[in-house]
């Protein structure tokens, strides 16, 4: 049962996504022509994946730099008819909440966490 993360529930999950928004950016890119928005958000995913498989937690200012879910809500605000692209922006967003508060993998697994989580934390 998923928590407010939805399909993500610990870090393997997130490393997993991580890695699928990887996949789906760079299709994107090209579909988009080498969109710039897109380009800054596979650095910013790049950029996590490193993260990851160094096993090193970013520190504050690291989380509070990444702001792909920002930057794609930004230049892409009016696309909804693209379903594909749509479902990849909202990817993009969840990676960006996950990052930015780092839960511990019981907290991003637990279904009551709404109420757990700090939602007004100052990063």
């Amino acid at each position: 049962m998923a928590g407010s993360f939805k399909q993500i529930n610990n870090r393997e999950d997130f490393q997993r996504e991580v890695d699928r928004a990887r996949t789906l950016c760079a299709e994107f890119i090209k579909k988009k022509n080498d969109d710039p928005t897109l380009r800054s958000v596979d650095m910013q995913l790049e950029f996590i994946q490193g993260l990851l498989r160094s096993g090193r937690k970013p520190t504050r200012e690291e989380r509070k730099s990444i702001n792909m879910g920002y930057k794609m809500h930004r230049r892409f605000e009016e696309i909804h008819d693209d379903v594909e692209f749509f479902r990849f922006k909202g990817l993009i967003s969840l990676l960006n909440l996950y990052i930015e508060y780092w839960p511990t993998d019981k907290l991003a697994s637990d279904p009551d966490n709404e109420r757990k989580i700090d939602w007004y934390m100052q990063l």
